[in-house]
């Protein structure tokens, strides 16, 4: 077989764990029940997201449709599609590239660096492909069907989905290699990594601010006349990016032929850069990975938390602080574990930094209440994306045999590992609160009310995150990449989402029969504490029984 193909399997059995899936549950027919209750779970779980956007698309569809730029919908999907792989890229290349525990073993093996490159590559793409299914089918789903669109429409769909990551990882890749090469030679690396990586979050925010300042205001007059302008397409698409033109061509224009040109124009300025990019790749790639692999200053000591330090402290603040300490000592685990944090309120500042929509709300009470459930909603689901807590246990990998050791019990372990879980929670809900604060000219109570109700929802969802990592750690784990983000923190994601859509759903019910805002708030904030102290009652008890076990 040929060495690029084979290490792409390898890559993917690695990765996804497809040996191990059919080797554990589809040898035996007994076992199969188990991955597919799985695949309904997450489907049930992310059955109300799907609904809910494919529901704002069709209004905004409806919008469009009165001033004839239904083509707008598709523009949204292709550009906000390759700008949320260019961000999300960047990080995943880095890890995978670099921070991979398998390329100690690939770099003495026979193989070409392309062969490596494009083998990480094909994972990459592959992964960019199930973090952009949930967000563009939609669109392309509610666009073909209201279009009526011809047969042809649906194979062209799945092209352009195809081919959309495959220009922001491109220039990723043209990004990340160089810096890696430069790392190499700089002192502190990991620290100088991080804010490399940052400094790709500080150039997608600059590059959106310029393309916010093309469209409208939250007016909505601005916006009709907006949609209603001939260069609506060419303002968002074209100025901006012309590919992305191409790509909504090949799905709007009605005859085929024409939309055949377009979509082979698209493939091209897709696939053809990455003839010159991946050889260029390959003369970088090895010193900027071995660079990594040098050994640090003899000089530097490698701090070991003994039991005098925990006797000499509290414990549960001593142990609290080692998990800061390694946790910010891995990049990977840095990168993964706080982007979302970062992203999410760039992303809300950049939607709102260019409206109005202050001087246009009414002083209400009620829609202010609304706006502030609202925005404890993002938070609690925002930091239901982040695997800290999921992967607790699990990043501790095979020194776990330390922390049994320690003078502290499981029960007082785990309560610093929620408090560690819950310090970027607090400081994301604290972030996010802001922006409608200014955004909306909300008092200081309402911002409270944010906050409280934010951080509220978001401890049972960390605490759900520890219990599935007790029950179930990866402490075998070589590459650190695979700890953070393992399956748990799918799981542990799924199940923070079934138990605020529970609660959303109560609060619907409750508003619905007549239940003013205030109580709503109030059981909310009720229900996410009891649940809270419930879940660590249980948590502390099955950490008793399952710490000796691992």
């Amino acid at each position: 077989m040929n060495p690029f193909f084979a290490l792409t399997k390898t890559q993917f059995n690695q990765t996804f764990g497809l040996s191990v899936l059919k080797q554990k549950y589809f040898k035996r027919i007994s076992q199969v029940w188990k991955p597919v209750g799985f695949l309904l779970l997450m489907g049930l779980a992310l059955m109300p997201f799907e609904i809910g956007l494919i529901g704002f698309f069709n209004q905004f569809y409806t919008l469009l449709e009165t001033t004839n730029q239904e083509p707008v919908l598709l523009t949204m999907a292709v550009l906000g599609g390759q700008l949320m792989v260019l961000l999300f890229g960047l990080f995943y290349l880095l890890s995978t590239f670099y921070f991979s525990g398998d390329l100690k073993l690939l770099l003495p093996l026979p193989l070409r660096p392309r062969d490596i490159i494009g083998a990480k590559m094909a994972v990459v793409l592959a992964s960019e492909y199930l973090t952009l299914l949930p967000f563009i089918a939609p669109i392309f789903i509610v666009y073909g069907i209201r279009c009526e669109a011809a047969w042809w429409y649906w194979p062209f769909a799945l092209a352009v989905f195809l081919l959309l990551p495959v220009i922001p990882l491109a220039i990723s890749l043209i990004l990340i290699i160089p810096l890696m090469r430069f790392t190499a030679l700089v002192k502190n690396r990991d620290l100088f990594r991080i804010l490399g990586s940052l400094a790709g979050v500080a150039i997608f925010v600059i590059f959106q601010l310029t393309v916010n300042r093309s469209g409208p205001g939250a007016d909505g007059q601005q916006l009709q006349q907006w949609l209603s302008s001939e260069k609506v397409l060419s303002g968002i698409g074209g100025t901006v990016f012309l590919p992305v033109n191409w790509a909504v061509a090949a799905l709007s224009l009605p005859a085929p032929l024409g939309a055949m040109a377009k979509l082979l124009a698209f493939a091209a300025v897709s696939l053809v850069p990455l003839v010159p990019v991946l050889p260029m790749a390959g003369k970088w790639f090895f010193r900027g990975v071995t660079g990594g692999y040098e050994v640090r200053s003899s000089g530097r000591r490698s701090r070991v938390i003994t039991d005098a330090a925990f006797k000499s402290h509290s414990p549960v603040p001593a142990f609290l602080l080692r998990e800061l300490k390694v946790f910010f000592r891995t990049p990977v685990f840095v990168l993964n574990g706080l982007i979302g944090y970062i992203i999410i309120p760039v992303i809300l500042f950049i939607s709102l930094q260019s409206n109005t929509m202050e001087e246009t709300l009414p002083d209400n009470f009620q829609i202010r209440l609304i706006i502030a459930l609202v925005a404890a909603g993002v938070i609690i689901l925002n930091n239901s994306l982040s695997s800290i807590a999921s992967t607790a246990i699990s990043r501790e990998g095979k020194m776990f045999w330390i922390s049994k050791h320690l003078p502290l019990s499981a029960r007082e372990q785990v309560t610093a590992k929620l408090m560690h879980s819950m310090i970027f929670p607090i400081i994301g809900a604290i972030l996010i609160a802001l922006i409608p604060y200014f955004f909306f000219k909300l008092t200081a109570a309402y911002f409270f009310l944010i906050v409280v109700l934010g951080v509220l929802g978001s401890l049972p969802a960390a605490e759900i995150g520890l219990i599935i990592d007790l029950i179930r750690p990866n402490l075998d784990w070589t590459d650190p990449q695979r700890a953070i983000k393992g399956f748990n923190g799918l799981l542990g994601f799924l199940a923070g989402v079934l138990i605020f859509g529970a609660l959303a759903l109560a609060g619907v019910v409750l508003i619905h029969y007549g239940v003013q805002l205030t109580l709503v708030c109030l059981f909310f904030s009720v229900a996410f504490l009891v649940l809270g102290l419930f879940l660590y009652w249980i948590l502390a008890r099955l950490a008793e029984k399952r710490y000796p076990l691992l």
